[in-house]
């Protein structure tokens, strides 16, 4: 049984999508059929819900997520067919999540380890409460990280200090974190639902329009969408004759308040 769920949300008519982990007796360890689940669940909110905003949490206060499931690697450990397909659907569904069109939120609580690191790596915002706690142990196990989990994590930290948590293994507390420039906010535990909720209350108040263009052209510049230059250039230019332009200026001329919903 598949221990990542899915729940949608309404905020006025704009749909928020969360994509829960919970498997707190194991600290929230993914198994080969949660990574699954999760590519699942982008696909269906890629393709027919769309909604505006999605939230990446977790069940219980000891950890976001602790990394692979250790016993089902040791289980296969003389699989090399399984490892591969295993190490596939990994980068699939944080693929996935990555190439979200609409904006993605990383609530993270406890510990982020590992795969826990690399989901949260590929949403947008990481909002983390200040008892987080976050590594990257491969080399403490004889592993290596990905070549897009490293990509991720260097765009995030710079190949500095991406090496220092690579090589060494060692755990940063979220206000080291923060400086790394590795999160959005840090925040107590109490505040970390509302200052989750307070940004997607400011992302349903954007333009979707803008949004999802600008996310397409950050995706470019990191080599991280299938968008091509000039669909990119293409966007830009016809945000200017777009529905969403059109109702801003009227707005800003008769001094009112935008609404793109």
């Amino acid at each position: 049984m598949s221990k990542v769920r899915l729940e949608l949300s309404k905020l006025g008519e704009q749909t928020i999508a969360h994509m829960i982990i919970d498997r707190a007796d194991k600290h929230n360890a993914m198994n080969q059929a949660m990574w699954g689940q999760f590519e699942e669940y982008c696909l269906q909110l890629q393709q027919e819900i769309k909604p505006r905003v999605a939230v990446v949490s977790a069940v219980g206060d000891l950890a976001f997520c602790s990394g692979a499931d250790i016993k089902e690697l040791q289980a296969h450990i003389d699989d090399s067919e399984w490892m591969q397909i295993n190490n596939e659907v990994v980068q699939r569904a944080q693929l996935a999540i990555e190439q979200l069109s609409c904006p993605t939120i990383a609530a993270i609580n406890g510990h982020c380890v590992g795969g826990g690191m690399g989901i949260a790596l590929a949403c947008d915002f990481r909002i983390a409460a200040s008892d987080a706690c976050f590594a990257i142990t491969p080399a403490k196990l004889g592993l290596l990280y990905s070549l897009e989990d490293t990509r991720r994590l260097v765009d995030a930290l710079g190949s500095a200090k991406a090496r220092e948590l690579l090589f060494t293994g060692k755990s940063i507390d979220c206000s080291t974190a923060m400086r790394w420039g590795l999160l959005t906010e840090c925040v107590t535990g109490e505040q970390l639902t509302p200052r989750v909720d307070a940004l997607v209350m400011q992302l349903c108040a954007a333009s979707r329009t803008s949004i999802e263009g600008m996310k397409l052209t950050l995706g470019f510049l990191c080599g991280r969408t299938i968008a091509s230059e000039s669909e990119i250039r293409q966007l830009f230019d016809q945000a200017f004759t777009g529905r969403d332009f059109i109702q801003a200026s009227l707005a800003f001329k008769n001094n009112r308040q935008v609404d793109f919903n």
